[in-house]
């Protein structure tokens, strides 16, 4: 991996860009750090975070989510993007991602191995009295700029490397990334910069012909309102979902998902293609992101989906009940005591017992 000079970086980035002021950049990190808290990484036990800045303003936070069956499993910065895309964030602007932290909070510093020695504390010492120094003087640094000659150290470049995000990641961050777009990789300081051409050189995705119209946004803060206050059934909040969710093609169903907690918390969900369509990530992943996230494990236990709505609005007839479900959630996470389904497709609906559900 080669790492870009950090204050060449800065320098050519717009003047209004968030990156460069070391405030955003440390809250971002510390928004990352905080989703990784609430990762479902009971296999690996690795817990990685992902905070999104639009460049609307919005942030939306993400982390990876494990399953029993390792089928269904969502990786950090998909969980942010997919909670972007569910509110609407790709109707205002296709390349909707300024900047998106990641962080991998049992990872080791990248600098922990310089720091064993003497000199190295020393050297940090230095470069922290420096960053005083400059943003007195009004310019606002990162500790990397300061430390360029140490991002070229094996040890340092090898712990880089494994808390950075993963190649479909890498893809599915793209989609979604303009020449200004910054990934920033947690060193337990105010992160080290990245553009996707950094990280992802030659990055495929369709074009501006693909991308979608210009349409109402469907406010998922507000649908969560009107499922929570009794003025619109679960089954409605997912028909709603749908319309967020970000497609380029016909060939691929828009669905949306709508999940009701134990506690009687609503979440939503919108699918998410991507031009490498393996990577596509359904609206019933997103849902649950954004669900565990916000706290349903710790309020309600892992088994907190107690009703779920899931709308197919599109594409070919039901190969069964729970065709293009992902089963692997459901065991992971769905009450399969008392929950229920509920697949909608066009005007066909089927409602079945969680339980009965996983069978089929």
């Amino acid at each position: 991996m080669n790492i870009p000079d950090q204050a060449n970086l800065l320098e050519h980035l717009p003047e209004h860009h968030a990156a460069h002021q070391m405030s955003e950049r440390k809250a971002l990190l510390a928004k990352a750090r905080q989703a990784a808290l609430r990762s479902h990484s009971p296999y690996s036990h690795f817990p990685v975070g992902s905070a999104l800045l639009t460049w609307s303003g919005e942030n939306y936070l993400g982390h990876n989510t494990e399953t029993a069956g390792g089928e269904s499993q969502n990786c950090g910065e998909q969980s942010a993007i997919s909670s972007a895309v569910t509110g609407g964030e790709h109707f205002r602007r296709k390349d909707f991602i300024q900047m998106i932290a990641v962080a991998c909070i049992k990872a080791p510093s990248p600098y922990a191995k310089l720091l064993e020695t003497q000199e190295g504390q020393a050297r940090a010492a230095a470069i922290e009295g420096n960053l005083v120094k400059q943003l007195s003087m009004g310019t606002q640094p990162n500790f990397a700029s300061n430390a360029q000659d140490w991002l070229s150290n094996k040890f340092v470049l090898a712990a880089i490397g494994d808390g950075s995000p993963c190649g479909a990641c890498r893809q599915i961050i793209n989609e979604f990334s303009g020449p200004d777009t910054i990934v920033l990789i947690d060193d337990s300081r105010d992160g080290i910069l990245f553009r996707m051409s950094d990280l992802l050189p030659w990055g495929f995705k369709f074009g501006p012909e693909s991308i979608e119209p210009e349409q109402d946004i469907v406010d998922a803060k507000a649908i969560v309102a009107y499922v929570e206050t009794g003025h619109i059934t679960l089954d409605t909040a997912a028909k709603l979902s749908a319309r967020n969710a970000y497609h380029f093609s016909d060939k691929y169903p828009k669905s949306g998902t709508a999940i009701e907690c134990q506690d009687g918390r609503v979440y939503v969900g919108s699918s998410v293609m991507n031009s490498c369509t393996g990577l596509n990530i359904k609206s019933m992943r997103a849902a649950i992101s954004r669900a565990i996230v916000d706290g349903a494990i710790e309020r309600n236990g892992p088994k907190f989906i107690k009703n779920m709505a899931v709308s197919l609005p599109q594409g070919k007839e039901f190969i069964s009940p729970l065709h293009g479900l992902d089963v692997d959630l459901i065991q992971e996470f769905g009450d399969k005591t008392n929950g229920r389904i509920v697949v909608i497709k066009g005007e066909d609906r089927i409602l079945l017992p969680m339980h009965l559900g996983l069978k089929l």
